[in-house]
């Protein structure tokens, strides 16, 4: 017992110094200036590299592709159902993420339009404007809002019931 209480003072420590060399060397170098053309190549990459990223895909690469090939409208039309389906609230999953598995694949671009701006709003307020609970506002209140308030006033997920969840379950993504 002793032996290994003596080993263990005797055992260097290891402590993080602190020391201000590191901050020393960066003060003592001159500040980093760039030439107003460098700045301009500098945003402007930048800003493509923003618009790159942000764009949707207009084509996939052949690699990406397997057996089927997917253009853009099939690839947006995929991740909206998605995005119905994973909104966080399951009340919200399951009323969009049905409606929109049933729907969204024969929607016009301009019905489409406007079931991505109503996404795009909080999982709160898309629940309260499609139950009728908060008044819709105007930039969100076209034909696609009244269709998805139709649908949520036929009761389309049943009473509670456990082969009332089975049915709805296979809407959802997990």
């Amino acid at each position: 017992m002793l032996q290994r209480a003596a080993r263990a003072v005797a055992r260097p420590r290891f402590t993080r110094a602190l020391s201000t060399e590191h901050s020393s060397f960066h003060a003592n170098l001159p500040p980093l200036s760039i030439t107003e053309a460098q700045e301009m190549r500098a945003q402007e990459r930048n800003a493509q590299m923003r618009k790159e990223h942000f764009a949707m895909k207009a084509e996939f690469p052949d690699a990406s592709q397997g057996d089927v090939s997917i253009d853009a409208d099939m690839a947006n039309r995929k991740r909206v159902i998605y995005r119905s389906k994973q909104r966080g609230w399951l009340e919200v999953d399951l009323l969009l993420g049905r409606w929109a598995s049933e729907n969204v694949m024969s929607l016009t671009k301009e019905e489409l339009s406007q079931y991505e701006d109503i996404l795009n709003r909080e999982t709160i307020d898309i629940f309260n404007f499609i139950s009728g609970k908060d008044t819709v506002p105007p930039e969100i209140d076209t034909p696609m809002m009244k269709r998805l308030q139709a649908y949520c006033k036929t009761s389309p997920l049943g009473k509670a019931s456990i082969q009332g969840f089975l049915e709805n379950k296979k809407y959802m993504s997990n």
